[in-house]
């Protein structure tokens, strides 16, 4: 009995189905996301389903595969781009699977971002009890979660004595609230349970908040003349 062809593969190869500019258009090996978004604007419904099942495919994440590996990428760019809800169990668990130097990775953290603060604590379950997507959670909070403290406290309690992440949480607390953070950091450098180095790694992200900040008003400051 024959396998059953994968319905990518049926729309790449049939002018006639419903699916083939989605398919033609997911599978540029450069697809660019403005135009991508203009041409499929009226199937977007019938697409979701095909974006979900390319990124189910491990072939299709391989540079052997249609796309040279992109079409999983220009997936998530577009479920990202149209905020399809429903897909965001699945982006997690791209996330969550995808180490930090595949190209999917940062279209990924890209994607999950474009829903904005209203994630947030669908962001917060996701990590929860999970210590190793602590760097990717900050990721996504750094972006979504910028002024918003409840962001800010959690990558904050992240950062603690042997924490090999500590200055990349450093950094994504001064990109949330670089005011807030020269305080903390600045707090935590002071605290005898970090080995010295670690209170030096945290007194220079203190003067890095303060810099950021002073920037920021300045700025605010050129703006509003």
């Amino acid at each position: 009995m024959s396998e059953s062809v994968p319905v990518w593969r049926e729309a790449l190869t049939n002018r006639d189905h419903e699916l083939y500019p989605v398919a033609w258009t997911v599978f540029m090996e450069r697809m660019n996301a403005e135009a991508a978004n203009e041409r499929l604007t009226d199937l977007k419904e019938q697409a979701i389903p095909l974006l979900s099942t390319i990124l189910e495919d491990e072939y299709l994440h391989t540079e052997d595969a249609p796309g040279n590996g992109k079409a999983p990428i220009n997936a998530v760019k577009l479920l990202g781009d149209w905020q399809v809800h429903e897909a965001l169990p699945q982006l997690f668990d791209v996330l969550a699977e995808t180490q930090q130097t595949r190209p999917i990775y940062q279209p990924t953290v890209n994607a999950i971002s474009n829903f904005g603060e209203d994630i947030l604590d669908d962001v917060m379950t996701w990590v929860a009890d999970k210590p190793e997507l602590r760097r990717k959670a900050a990721a996504v909070l750094s972006r979504i979660g910028v002024g918003n403290e409840k962001a800010y406290e959690a990558i904050a309690s992240w950062i603690v004595p042997d924490e090999y992440d500590m200055a990349y949480f450093a950094n994504c607390l001064i990109d949330i609230n670089a005011d807030e953070a020269a305080s903390t950091l600045r707090k935590l450098s002071q605290d005898r349970e970090f080995e010295r180095e670690e209170r030096n790694v945290l007194k220079a992200k203190s003067k890095d908040a303060r810099t950021r900040q002073k920037e920021q008003d300045k700025a605010a400051t050129v703006l509003e003349a």
